[in-house]
């Protein structure tokens, strides 16, 4: 037997092989083909320091099975796998070169050394390395709970002489093969309609055997697969019973009787009487605080029947902070005279926050004529908020002086007043930033200040127009003379034209015929122009209402068809 003892660093799922001190990465064993081994994997928990992996981890493992192979390809089969129901976990304490190391051991028997698949893969090679090792530990609802991979396994080939006989393999097993059989667990599978399946075990959920239809089981000593589908014959469903209480009734001796039937039972019970019992008491005893977090109990410090229950009760936590309320305030309201001998009342009229005090205070009998009263006010004090207000006398009782002590109200909340600009009334040309051409405000209120408002903020506001309108300028005219410009005209004066009336609103200036001289003309116009005042014309100023204009004793001049350079007053 080929006894190989190597050392693994197993903190992750592909394992590292490394020395007996867990100093430096080493080779795995070389095994011979044909000679059955013994795999001692001694394993740490990192690759750090030579602590041995926690056998605690491993205790939930109900079955092993360890295989190799040069693939990872789940449909071929294994060139070797182990004795997996004879895999042992142990620990175990060896003195190496003088230091006393400790290690977790997996022990794995691997008894078939020699298979058509590991035979096929190696060839004539002398020896061949690449063969992948995978243990795997399932607990006992058959999940798995461990995996461990190790590569680059090498096997030597044997050394065969010519003329030696073929071996063939025996029809039959050997005792210990059998027995491995019987020892090993037999896996069984359920499926509703032979696709997915489930354990059968009350730990996999397994608790409605009705709908299940199939059946397929396996030995995972002798191999992974699983053997074909088995259809299971299925009874007919029980009755479900059902159970109630009967009659209940006292008598001599205890009985018990189904009056119904084996699938729905009724119960009928006789009850003798018992004998009477003692008077018992309750009291309390004592009650005891204990500390915050520490349990509560409740002893009777008294006998069965006389019990005194003594309670140990601990402290509750300490609660939140309450909100600071608002500041209350008190305001003296009306004072009644009551009658004599009756009792003194008050009446809040108000709220508990806002009180208003109103007293009936009963008439007293009439004493004898005291010295005059006064009451003055005092000091008037801010107190601080959320604390109670109060009136103190610090003078006498005939001379009375209240000082009064007033809590401080609730800061209240910031406001920020944002104004935007605009053309018109419905907010064209948008700005927070006036300008002269934006002669229409709009203002918003918020609680915090924002330089990032756009019209969208301001829906709902009302635009109000604060500038008046610009004066018309009618730009430069050039005189008729060719060389005079006036610039930045505003007004423009007729002079030696007749100004007739003419449609609502409208003045007509006619320029005088050929003929007639300057002079006439002038004065004609100059007749008409007192008819228009300043109070009706708006002086002329830019910007200035429209006028009217009326016929008075004024020149007419009937316009002629010559008459063609006409103007109107806008």
């Amino acid at each position: 037997m080929q006894d190989a003892i190597f050392y693994v660093a197993a903190g992750e799922t592909l394992g590292v092989v490394r020395d007996y001190a867990n100093a430096k990465n080493v080779s795995p064993p070389t095994f011979v083909r044909g000679v059955e081994v013994r795999l001692r994997m001694r394993l740490f928990a990192g690759r750090e320091e030579p602590v041995p992996y926690p056998v605690e981890k491993l205790e939930g493992i109900a079955r092993w099975q360890w295989a190799m192979d040069s693939d990872f390809d789940e449909g071929t089969n294994a060139k070797l796998v182990g004795d997996s129901p004879n895999i042992e976990v142990s620990s175990i304490t060896e003195d190496i070169d003088g230091t006393e190391y400790e290690f977790t051991e997996i022990t794995i028997p691997m008894p078939e050394m020699n298979t058509v698949e590991l035979v096929n893969w190696m060839g004539v090679e002398k020896s061949k390395s690449g063969l992948h090792g995978e243990l795997v530990g399932f607990d006992e609802t058959g999940r798995q709970s461990f995996i461990l991979q190790i590569e680059n396994f090498t096997v030597r080939n044997r050394i065969t002489s010519a003329g030696n006989p073929t071996g063939i393999d025996p029809e039959y097993m050997t005792i210990p093969q059998i027995e491995a059989l019987f020892c090993a667990r037999m896996e069984v599978q359920l499926s509703v309609d032979g696709e997915e399946w489930v354990d059968a075990s009350p730990q996999a959920g397994v608790d409605s055997p009705q709908q299940y239809r199939w059946h397929r089981f396996r030995n995972a000593a002798v191999g992974d697969k699983w053997s074909d589908p088995v259809p299971l014959l299925i009874g007919p469903r029980g009755y479900a019973g059902t159970l109630r209480v009967g009659t209940v009734t006292q008598e001599d001796v205890a009985r018990v009787e189904n009056v119904g039937d084996e699938h729905d039972a009724v119960l009928d019970f006789g009850l003798p009487k018992g004998d009477k019992g003692d008077a018992a008491t309750i009291r309390i005893g004592t009650v005891t605080t204990a500390p915050t977090g520490s349990p509560g109990s409740v002893t009777n410090s008294g006998d069965e029947h006389d019990a005194v229950l003594d309670f140990i009760v601990p402290k509750g936590d300490k609660g939140d902070k309450g909100n600071t309320g608002n500041a209350a305030t008190f305001t003296l309201g009306e004072v009644k005279t009551g009658a004599a001998g009756t009792e003194v009342a008050m009446t809040n009229t108000g709220t508990k926050y806002n009180a208003i005090l109103n007293f009936t205070i009963p008439r007293g009998d009439k004493g004898e004529k005291g010295d005059k009263a006064t009451v003055n006010v005092g000091t008037t004090i801010t107190g601080a908020p959320g604390t109670q207000a109060s009136v103190a006398n610090t003078g006498t009782e005939q001379n009375a002086v209240l000082s009064f002590t007033i809590p401080k109200g609730d800061r209240g909340e910031c406001s920020y007043l944002h104004t935007a600009w605009a053309w018109d009334a419905a907010g064209t040309g948008f700005s927070l930033t006036p300008s002269a051409d934006r002669k229409w405000r709009a203002e918003l209120l918020l609680p915090e200040r924002r330089d990032d408002l756009t019209i969208a903020d301001f829906a709902g506001c009302v635009w109000h127009k604060c500038l008046g309108d610009d004066g018309a300028i009618f730009g430069s005219v050039e005189a008729t003379d060719g060389e005079t410009s006036v610039q930045a005209v505003s007004r423009i004066v007729f002079e030696n034209a007749a100004v007739r009336l003419g449609n609502a609103g409208e003045a007509i200036v006619s320029f005088p015929d050929a003929g007639i001289s300057d002079e006439d003309a002038f004065n004609g116009l100059l007749m008409i122009r007192e008819a228009l005042g300043a109070s009706r014309s708006g002086g002329g100023s830019p910007g200035g209402d429209a006028g009217e204009i009326e016929e008075r004793n004024g020149v007419y001049i009937e316009p002629q068809p010559t008459d063609n350079n006409q103007s109107t007053w806008p």
